[in-house]
């Protein structure tokens, strides 16, 4: 199972409409997948919160890429 979160730099979308566009390049893998799209500011506003998922990315997840 793959538990992703992308962070774009902007975007008028609502979150969900976000990960369409991920699902559909990864739907080659053929496992579970769980993604997630959000600002760099939706992001932040939720990852000082202790009890939030974006805590626990920010504390422990591992980044796989990132654009400079």
């Amino acid at each position: 199972d793959i538990d992703l979160l992308i962070i774009v730099e902007k975007s008028n979308e609502k979150p969900h409409k976000r990960m369409k566009p991920a699902y559909k390049v990864l739907r080659g893998l053929k496992i579970p997948k769980d993604i997630l799209v959000y600002t760099e500011t939706e992001f932040e506003n939720q990852a000082n919160e202790i009890s939030s998922l974006f805590f626990k990315i920010k504390n422990e997840g591992v980044k796989l890429f990132e654009i400079a």
